[in-house]
């Protein structure tokens, strides 16, 4: 099994990653304070501990985000793949040109880079 030697390649990983992270700390407090107001939170503390409680809603919302931020990444590289097409040069015609003007110019291949 080969590794993979660019670590760079591993950026939007980590940036996934953290960020999910980071929205998922916020969104969890304010998930419990609301559950807290409408009375549901005392409920669940009955059946868990307020640690549990608290890494269930954060492990929840960041399994959430990272899969909504991979989606987003992945709809995102697919359209700069399917969109480089119409943007690209067209290599073919350029180096047919320059291929043309190479010939009737010179009489061989080793006189064009001749001075």
């Amino acid at each position: 099994m080969k590794t993979n030697v660019y670590l760079l390649s591993y950026a939007p990983l980590i940036g996934i990653i953290l960020f999910s992270m980071s929205l998922a700390i916020a969104t969890s407090e304010y998930v419990i304070q609301w559950l807290n107001q409408i009375g549901v939170y005392s409920e669940i503390i009955e059946l868990l501990s307020v640690q549990e409680t608290k890494v269930l809603v954060l492990v929840v919302f960041f399994t959430i985000f990272f899969m909504l931020f991979s989606a987003f990444k992945l709809v995102v590289i697919r359209s700069i793949n399917s969109a480089s097409p119409f943007c690209a040069r067209d290599e073919w015609h350029v180096a047919s040109s320059a291929q043309t003007w190479v010939s009737s110019s010179s009489s061989g291949p080793e006189s064009a880079f001749s001075f």
